[in-house]
This record gives C-alpha cells, structure tokens and sequence, in this order.
C-alpha cells in the first residue's frame, strides 16, 4: 500500500480482513509481526501512538477517546496543551481549539462546552477537529462517519477533500460504498 500526498486511499474489505489492524499498526497502537513501514522512503515503526503523531500520523477510530468531563477545547489540546510560564495557556488553547474546529468545519461548535453535553454527531467532529490540530501528514479516518447525521457527513466531505486539495494524505475506511464513490481517489 503506498499512501500519496493529496489522495484519499480507501481500505475496503470484509470484517476481519485486518482494515482495523492496518491502521492501528500504521498510528503505533500496535506492533507488526512482519513486514515494513517506510516513511519518505526511510523504514520505521512506532512504539506509541505518540511516536507516530511526532511522525505525522493521525488516527480517528471508531470509538471516540474524548473525555466527556473535559470541555472541546482541553480535547483538543490534551496531548500538547499551550503553555505560558509553565502552565496551561488558557487563550492560546481556546484559539487552537477554535481553528481546529474551523478547520474540521465544526466552528458552531464552543470550545468551552463540555463534551459531555454534545450529541453523537458533534462529538465525532470534536474528534475529527482534535486529529486535525496535531496537523498531520497522515491523517486516517476508521469509519469516522458512522455517528454523524447527514448535514455532518455532507460537511466532512467538504473538509475531506479541501485537505486532500491542501496536500494532506487521507486513509478512510468505511463500509458505506457510496462514501467511497463520492470521496475516494483508490480503493
């Protein structure tokens, strides 16, 4: 499998083809029992979700891993807060969330709400907005549209392919084959 720039590469196959394992291999999660990973040309692998982040790897899973307790923006923000003299920069963390947002096309959401006051959909574009604020190189989408409504799902298709157009690479997988259709450069 090689993944382009400014391509959208759809993974397909039947439950237990191995999509799952795919990506989580490729975002650190878990480690290969063979084969090899190159970035740039150059082999790696990653010992933590953090080292491939630090890569340029993103991953949005099914299951959501926000905090619900936790308001959008300190989601956002969780694993590199801004800081100012040691602590948590409260601005800077809010104006990174709000551009995540905007970016994820969900700047209708605040970043101060609590997650756990948001429906489905709108948590799944706070997840969504969270990956886009590491700016990755490699973002990966694992059926990242089965909560949304269909305004949502609309919407992600914009965001999806004006990254695309920005140069980003996209793995998505999904089940919904006209999602593929309409979004996907290879399956």
């Amino acid at each position: 499998l090689t993944i382009e720039a400014g391509r959208i590469h759809a993974v397909l196959g039947e439950n237990g083809a191995g999509k799952s394992t795919l990506i989580k291999i490729m975002a650190g999660v878990v480690a290969p029992d063979e084969g090899r990973m190159l970035l740039d040309g150059d082999p790696v692998s990653f010992a933590s979700p953090a080292a491939a982040n630090e890569a340029g790897i993103a991953c949005i899973f099914q299951e959501l891993s926000l905090i619900p307790d936790l308001s959008v923006a300190d989601n956002i923000a969780i694993s590199n807060p801004p800081r100012r003299f040691g602590l948590i920069d409260r601005r800077a963390q809010r104006r990174m969330a709000e551009g995540a947002l905007a970016r994820a096309g969900a700047d209708n959401i605040h970043p101060l709400a609590l997650v756990k006051d948001l429906s489905l959909s709108r948590r799944q574009m706070v997840e969504i907005a969270k990956a886009l604020a590491r700016r990755p190189r490699i973002l990966i989408l694992d059926e990242a549209t089965s909560a949304l409504t269909a305004a949502d799902v609309t919407k992600i298709y914009g965001v999806l392919k004006r990254l695309r157009a920005e140069g980003l690479a996209l793995v998505y997988i999904s089940h919904r084959m006209h999602e593929i259709a309409e979004l996907a450069d290879e399956c």
